[in-house]
């Protein structure tokens, strides 16, 4: 496994080569983190956002089937997850700045609660 571009990485991690795992890893993940950083703005939610990116590779790694480049796929991977992760806490965030005054903040949050 010289080549990290090579598609055969997938197959080895498709077969469960922990090694092959820890190049990508390795190969990755700053840069990535990075990346993630642009979308997110912080970086400590990036480094969350990368590794899971990590995770769902390695839990799905058999039904993972890749037609182009790895660091294409690994790109495409957290850039959707980052996306993502601004659709879903855009209203949040939203929320806690038109909420001025932290008693206000802390009834709107207790309305807005799971029963």
């Amino acid at each position: 496994m010289t080549n990290i571009s090579d598609l055969n990485i997938f197959r080895n991690i498709r077969k469960g080569d922990e090694d092959a795992f820890t190049l990508l890893f390795d190969t990755y993940y700053v840069p990535l983190c990075f990346f993630a950083n642009k979308f997110l703005g912080d970086m400590d939610l990036s480094r969350s956002q990368v590794q899971q990116v990590f995770v769902d590779l390695w839990e799905k790694r058999e039904k993972i089937d890749i037609a182009w480049s790895v660091k294409s796929y690994m790109y495409h991977a957290v850039r959707n997850r980052s996306i993502d992760f601004i659709r879903k806490n855009k209203y949040k965030v939203q929320l806690i700045e038109d909420v001025q005054d932290p008693l206000q903040l802390l009834f709107v949050i207790w309305l807005k609660r799971p029963n």
